[in-house]
């Protein structure tokens, strides 16, 4: 995982996890989905660093709706 200082370690290890399981199945992974691969201990910490990933532009994705999200550019 390479680092990103305008990223923290969540930030990445969401986006790391994003990226691989987009490439495994054809549509978008849920938050809990993301939550296992990235090793994270809590679903609310997806969900806590979504809309920042949003706002900085690597993503975007509908608030409340499941497998809504797309990637926008590498971290």
């Amino acid at each position: 995982m390479a680092i990103n200082p305008l990223l923290s370690i969540p930030e990445q290890r969401i986006l790391v996890a994003i990226r691989e399981l987009m490439a495994e199945k054809p549509y978008p992974p849920t938050f809990r989905e993301i939550q296992k691969r990235a090793g994270l201990s809590s679903i609310s910490i997806v969900g806590y660093h979504m809309p920042t990933l949003q706002e900085k532009g690597y993503l975007t994705y509908e608030d409340g709706k499941s497998r809504t999200i797309q990637l926008k550019k590498e971290a």
